[in-house]
């Protein structure tokens, strides 16, 4: 097995084609996940928005790019672990009785 060494990942957070409501949601976690990233031992090197909608301005996605501890960098994935995969939105809104 080689391990290849990278100075740095893009960490990607994608409301797909998802509603202004999913889109919020990606524009709230990043800040979230670039917290967590630093608690790691990692540094965000640059951040990309892509494909704002024209009338709210909330991207469809949100790219970090991630850079720094060596140690943390190779074993990316596993510092990383509990924050990857599917994150889901959950509606809290107040609903009326009936």
């Amino acid at each position: 097995m080689t391990i290849h060494q990278h100075s740095s990942w893009e960490l990607q957070i994608s409301a797909g084609t998802g509603p202004v409501e999913v889109r919020r949601f990606v524009a709230a976690l990043a800040p979230a996940l670039a917290e967590r990233c630093g608690e790691r031992g990692l540094q965000i090197l640059d951040t990309r928005s892509d494909g704002g909608g024209e009338q709210d301005g909330e991207p469809r996605s949100v790219s970090l790019r991630l850079g720094g501890d060596p140690q943390a960098l190779a074993m990316i994935e596993l510092v990383l672990a509990d924050q990857l995969g599917t994150h889901e939105l959950i509606d809290d809104a107040r609903r009326e009785r009936r």
